[in-house]
């Protein structure tokens, strides 16, 4: 069973997803690293490169951002303003984000393109899905917009695609006026975080758990938004997180190695150029022969190596170092488990196969920054999650305990309090300081 959990608070929004009561998906967004994914922004153009099909923009985020040009775009001068979007964040910290000509406003069925001209689908979907989906969005379309059909319409209905059709057109036009009011650098447009992560992950019929009614009111305008009923959203209170075990979880999943119930183990490295994961017997002790052992270590790695990547977010290239396994149906079983699980992933993954040194090779597109790099205290590699967000764990769990009558002590080493003044400057608990993160009512006081 699957379920979704959403906080927001402190200026953060957090959302969990769990798969059978473990932690598949963690998404935060906030404090000193806000969303960057498809916001729109009036830029100048710094710089032409005719020979790369490409431009440089100034949009006031300190680095240019860069602007593939290909075949079919428009001729840009220098010192010309532009809209563009941004369409991922950079590997490199030195470089800029890449983005495209034009807004791109993503709905729980589409992205649709005001200025866009091209229509298509997700290669997800069947062929025969796909032509459908061209047509309905053809039809639906004025002259010189474009939209790309996501995977989920699929299952939705012409009223439904209209429907989302008519809000993200108005929405280009609302964009559109502010812009023009502005001056370049300028952000013009940051996409509600919660609604988008719901376009991404939500499948009909998952529960999802909130921590005040406020939340539950403003996910149920989004499902009206779409065209959607209202699915089952239950108010679980401000420590849903910390009840649920996503806290503790979370705490596991960062550390840089993973333990397998076969007593094999993960070990995840950052290199300059690609995350690599090393698959170790370490404490297996099986009775069956190498080949067996070797088999079926393997398989246990790639199914817990296919659900780290995607809660990690890890992007670009991903080598896994397996075990040496001599029997090519062997490394065949390993390779469908690795693509069957890549089919699920909602952000585009390619398995491309297991070399002779028995190293599986992956790409996955960058959506965002990876899980680390937003909430470690130090990246690539780090088992320590930052005193921010260990800060804003522990608040919430103060303030469940508050909203029940009773004052709250949080025990904490001197660096996390200090980040907890910072996001609760006035906190309503008592701040003692420890060794270790506790959260425990006053004795005494209700």
């Amino acid at each position: 069973m699957m379920a979704l959990y959403i906080d927001r608070a402190l200026g953060y929004t957090r959302m969990a997803m769990t798969e059978d009561g473990r932690l598949a998906l963690y998404l935060i967004e906030g404090g000193k690293s806000p969303l960057l994914e498809d916001t729109v922004w009036k830029g100048r153009v710094i710089d032409c490169l005719k020979g790369m099909q490409a431009a440089y923009i100034d949009i006031g985020l300190g680095k240019n951002a860069y602007l593939p040009l290909g075949p079919g775009k428009p001729a840009l001068r220098q010192g010309q303003e532009v809209l563009v979007t941004v369409a991922a964040q950079p590997d490199n910290p030195e470089k800029g984000v890449r983005v495209q000509l034009y807004p791109a406003l993503a709905g729980r069925w589409m992205v649709y393109c005001p200025q866009g001209g091209q229509i298509g689908a997700s290669r997800r979907l069947e062929a025969a899905q796909r032509d459908r989906l061209c047509q309905v969005l053809s039809d639906m379309l004025l002259p010189g917009e474009g939209a790309v059909g996501r995977t989920q319409a699929a299952m939705a209905s012409a009223q439904q695609l209209q429907a989302e059709l008519d809000h993200l057109r108005l929405k280009a036009q609302q964009i559109q006026a502010l812009a023009d009011g502005m001056t370049a650098p300028a952000l013009v447009w940051q996409p509600d975080a919660l609604a988008s992560w719901l376009a991404d992950v939500w499948l009909g019929g998952m529960p999802i758990r909130v921590a005040d009614a406020a939340l539950k009111e403003k996910i149920s305008a989004i499902f009206v938004s779409w065209g959607m009923p209202i699915p089952d959203i239950q108010v679980k209170g401000q420590d849903l997180f910390y009840m649920a075990g996503i806290d503790s979880a979370l705490q596991k999943a960062m550390q840089r190695q993973v333990w397998l119930p076969c007593g094999g183990q993960l070990v995840f490295d950052k290199t300059e150029a690609m995350w690599v994961i090393d698959v170790n017997s370490a404490k297996y002790a099986g009775r069956m022969g190498a080949a067996q052992a070797a088999l079926k270590v393997n398989l246990e790695a790639a199914r817990e190596a296919m659900r780290q990547i995607r809660l990690r977010d890890l992007s670009g290239t991903i080598l896994i170092d397996l075990i040496t396994m001599r029997e090519r149906g062997d490394q065949q079983q390993v390779l469908d488990v690795l693509k069957e699980l890549a089919q699920k992933d909602p952000v585009p993954t390619q398995i491309y196969g297991i070399t002779a040194l028995g190293i599986a090779e992956i790409s996955r597109a960058k959506r965002r920054k990876s899980l680390p790099e937003r909430i470690l205290k130090a990246v690539p590699v780090r088992e320590e999650i930052g005193e921010n967000m260990r800060a804003l764990m522990l608040i919430r769990r103060a303030q469940a305990l508050q909203s029940q009558g009773a004052r709250a002590c949080i025990t904490a080493p001197q660096a996390v309090l200090d980040a907890v003044t910072r996001l609760w400057p006035d906190p309503a608990a008592v701040l003692v300081p420890g060794k270790k993160d506790q959260v425990s009512p006053v004795m005494g006081q209700a």
